[in-house]
Parts: C-alpha cells; structure tokens; sequence
C-alpha cells in the first residue's frame, strides 16, 4: 500500500513538472531534427541548423551555424557561420563557402572545387576515438590479468 502511495506521488510530480516545464521553440528560419535529414532548398534561406542522428544537406543560404551530431555536412551553398560537425563528414562543393570557424571532430574535411573556409579550421581524425578505446582496454586487460595471475599452491602434509 505505502509504495503504491509513493508512484502516485511521483507520477504527480512528474505530471506538475512537465505542465509548467518551458517549451523548447526554434526560431520560424531555423532547422532542428533529430534523426531524419535536413535539406535546404536552393530558393531557401535559413538561420541556424542543429541536426542530431541525421545529415545536413544544404543548396540555400545559411544565415546561422551548422552542427551535427553523428552526422555529414554538405553543402554547395554560402554559410555565415560555424559549422561543427561531431563524428560525421564535412563536403564543401564548388561554390561552397564557410563565413565562421569549422570543426571537424571524429571526421574528415572535403573541398570539391572552389570551396573554402574564411576563419579557423579544426580538424580531428577518427582516430582520435581510437585513444580513449586502447587506455581503456589496457586497464581492463591490467586489471583482469592482475586478478587472474596463478599463485603457487604448496602442499602441505597433514600432521602426524
């Protein structure tokens, strides 16, 4: 009976919480998705673009930043902003052109053509994931070979 109180209670909580929760709202130009890819037509003019799960394909004007989120950045339009782009891939067609920074973490830069960057670039290879793997995996290795090293085992005759 007393736990059956205490879900209610936190059901209720929970229901209070997400009434008076504030809503998340992008503005009318920009782009946010998760999980399904966002293209920018070329007669379109967008502000920023956030795109998790998912790829940005961009032909029109990007006012604001780019960043994904496992995910590839293409676009053969100009942008204003930073592109950030965190373990994806980032193309640059002919006419492309990136107004801010650009970083690259877990990913690769390509420029077809003309394309460039006007600020700083950053860029992390893949392998940069690799690190992190192989210190983690010797200490499990240390560890577990720490644990499962054999003792000698002496015999000792019982007592006459």
């Amino acid at each position: 009976m007393r736990s059956r109180s205490l879900l209610s209670a936190v059901f209720l909580c929970a229901v209070v919480l997400l009434a008076f929760a504030p809503r998340a709202r992008a503005d009318d130009q920009d782009r946010v998705s998760f999980g399904s890819r966002i293209v920018v037509g070329e007669d379109e003019t967008v502000g920023d673009v956030v795109c998790f799960f998912c790829s940005v394909e961009a032909h029109g004007k990007v006012n604001g930043n780019i960043v994904t989120f496992l995910g590839n950045v293409k676009t053969s339009a100009p942008i204003n902003g930073d592109v950030v782009a965190f373990a994806g891939n980032v193309l640059l067609e002919d006419d492309a052109s990136i107004g801010g920074d650009l970083v690259v973490f877990g990913g690769s830069l390509r420029k077809n053509g003309g394309g460039r960057v006007s600020q700083d670039q950053v860029i992390f290879p893949a392998v940069i994931f690799l690190i992190p793997v192989l210190i983690l995996g010797g200490l499990i290795w240390g560890i577990t070979a720490l644990f499962r090293r054999r003792h000698p085992v002496f015999y000792i005759p019982p007592a006459r």
